[in-house]
Order: structure tokens, then sequence, then C-alpha cells
């Protein structure tokens, strides 16, 4: 695995991770003492599409802080594994299935890996994974931030150029809304990868219990629809925890309540 990494300059809010791909990093940690907390061994966060480091390293160094000894598995996805061919495993995962797999030990009980789902691009990053693993991922327990949800061509547009700011914004604004309607015209009355990805997460294996971050003023991201979602989960025997915040947005629940979001975290990873 070493030597498959790209060393990364030790600059930047995610200097203290290994890349291990274009779209994957990990963070191993050093030797800690042992903890009366109960730990995952790895920790999966799947980001929302083009998300800025900096936004990321809040949420590693959330993380870093309740689970000192866990690795971190970053996972980030584009455009590109959202729209094209989400049925079939991309191979720019390939890295993480790795990772996942190197964790596990199977003479130990119960769930070791914590995922960590933000938005649409999460929910595509998790989906190709999942297809590698032909739907049995080791046991785990899942965080569903701001999603999974349905989505529409001005919710579409919205997600690809979250993180877009100025001259970038102007210039590519007009380019993702013309794709994404050729993209609704070829995919009329027929189910898009939005769809295809939001119902994967309720046919998945081995996931003990799952939790979900949402507000129903979220813009992006339909409260209906993760209600839905968590309904559907409920009907097929999923362990589910709803953590519903008030006021917040997309992928900013952490904002609000600092205190209850991890919270809710920690006591999903508890039981």
């Amino acid at each position: 695995m070493a030597s498959d990494a790209i060393k990364r300059p030790r600059t930047g809010p995610l200097h203290f991770m290994t890349k291990l791909s274009p779209f994957v990093d990990v963070y191993r940690p050093p030797t800690t003492p042992p903890s009366d907390r109960p730990s995952p061994r790895l920790i999966v966060i799947l980001p929302w599409m083009y998300a800025s480091p900096m936004s990321i390293a809040k949420y590693i160094r959330g993380y870093q802080a309740l689970y000192p000894a866990a690795q971190i598995l970053l996972v980030r996805s584009t455009a590109k594994h959202i729209l094209w061919r989400p049925q079939i495993a991309s191979t720019d995962f390939n890295a993480a299935v790795s990772v996942i797999r190197g964790s596990v030990d199977s003479s130990k009980p119960g769930p070791q890996i914590l995922l960590h789902i933000f938005s649409i691009g999460g929910s595509a990053a998790l989906g190709h994974i999942r297809n590698t693993f032909g739907n049995n991922l080791p046991p785990h327990v899942s965080v569903f931030d701001s999603g999974p949800g349905l989505s529409g061509q001005s919710r579409s547009v919205a997600a690809i150029t979250a993180e877009m700011r100025g001259a970038v914004y102007v210039l590519l604004y007009p380019v993702a809304h013309f794709f994404t309607f050729l993209y609704y015209v070829l995919y009329w009355r027929r189910r898009d990868a939005f769809e295809h990805f939001y119902l994967s997460h309720n046919s998945s294996n081995n996931e003990l219990r799952r939790v979900y971050i949402y507000s129903e003023s979220d813009r992006l991201m339909g409260f209906a629809d993760v209600e839905k979602h968590a309904a559907m989960a409920k009907d097929k025997g999923y362990s589910v925890r709803m953590e519903k915040f008030h006021g917040t947005q997309h992928v900013s629940h952490v904002r609000a309540d600092e205190d209850r979001y991890w919270a809710a975290i920690r006591e999903t990873w508890e039981g």
C-alpha cells in the first residue's frame, strides 16, 4: 500500500493525510493508549461533491478528537461518479476498497467501520464502493448527513456548483445547467443515478445501525426525501435514528449545535 501512495506536500488543511489516489486519502494515527470508549477501527468519510479541504478537515478533526485511535479514510467524488454508469463500480475507488479490506479484523465481533455519508456526492462514492463488495461491506454503522435524497435539475445544478465561487461560478453555472438538462431529458421516465443511489442504501447488507442528520431548511436535499428513505429503511428492518435539526442548511448542521451533532454520531456507534 505504501508504494502506491502519492506524497502530499505537508501544507494545507489535509497535510496530515497520505494521498493514495486522486480521490482517496488515508490517515493512520500514531500509537495511542487504549480508550474506555468503543472505537471504530476505520472511519470512512465520504464528503459532498467538490468539498473544500478546509471543510473536510473540520470533520476529520472532530473524529480525531472523538476516536483518536481510529484510521480515517477520505473518499471524494465528482459529478462523473454520479452521472456516469452508477451501476458499475468505478476503479477510481480501488485504493479505498483496499484500505477497507485491510482494516477489518474478522476475529472480532460487531461493527468495526463507521461510514459518514454527505449528500449525493458521498452517496455516489459509497454506491461505487458497495458495488465492488457485491453489496456485502464488512459490518458497519452509517451516518447519513444531509441525505440521501432524490433530485431534480435545479437541485442537481445547486449541488454541482455549491463549492464554486466568483468567476468560476459565473463561468460553470450555465455549463452545469446545460448538461443536467440534457441528462434529465435522456432519463425522462427512467430511473436516474440519483434514484439508483437513493434506493441502493436500503438494500445493503451488514449494517447494524444508522442515523440521519438533516434539516427541514436544507435547500439542496428535501427533508421529505430523507424521511421517506428512513421510513423505507425501518420497513426493511434497519435500526434507524432520526436527528432533525431546525434552521440549518446543507452539510452545515454541526455549526448549529456541535455537541448534539457529535453526540448523535457517538450514540449511534455505541448503540
